[in-house]
C-alpha cells in the first residue's frame, strides 16, 4: 500500500526536512506539494527535493490568499483518485495515538471508534476536507 501526502508550502524552512522524515517513518511513500513564493522563499524545499520522494505539482507566486490555497488544493485532489492520502500542513506533524489497524489495513480503531479504510475516491467521499471547502 502506497500512501502520498498532499500539501500547500511557503517556506518552513526550519522545520521542513524534519517534516519529511517524520511523515516517512510514518509510511508516506509521495509527497504531493503546491508549493506558493519564489524560489529564494522556499530554498530548503529545492536543497532537500531530491533526496525524498516529493512531486511538485505546481507553483505560484503572490500574496498569500486561503482562497487560492484551496482552490489549488481542491484542484489537485481529482488527480489522485484510487490512491490513499492525507491531508496536512506544512507545519503539522499529525500524530495517531490510539490508532490500531488491521493487518490487511482495511480497518483501523481510532478513539475506540471503528473506522473502515478505503482509498480516496473523490472529494465528494468528504464533502471537501474540512477548511478545505
Amino acid at each position: 500500500m502506497s500512501l502520498g501526502l498532499v500539501s500547500h508550502v511557503n517556506r518552513d524552512g526550519d522545520i521542513l526536512e524534519a517534516w519529511f522524515r517524520y511523515y516517512c517513518r510514518l509510511g508516506v511513500s509521495s509527497f504531493h506539494l503546491i508549493v506558493h513564493g519564489p524560489k529564494e522563499e522556499n530554498g530548503c524545499l529545492y536543497a532537500v527535493k531530491d533526496s525524498y520522494p516529493i512531486v511538485i505539482e505546481d507553483v505560484y507566486q503572490g500574496p498569500f490568499d486561503i482562497t487560492e490555497k484551496t482552490r489549488r488544493l481542491n484542484s489537485l485532489l481529482p488527480r489522485m483518485r484510487g490512491q490513499w492520502v492525507v491531508l496536512v500542513d506544512s507545519d503539522e506533524f499529525v500524530e495517531f495515538p490510539n490508532a490500531k489497524y488491521q493487518h490487511d489495513n482495511s480497518h483501523a480503531s481510532i478513539g475506540g471508534e471503528e473506522r473502515s479504510l478505503r482509498p480516496y475516491a473523490s472529494a465528494s467521499d468528504f464533502g471537501r476536507f474540512p477548511g478545505y471547502s
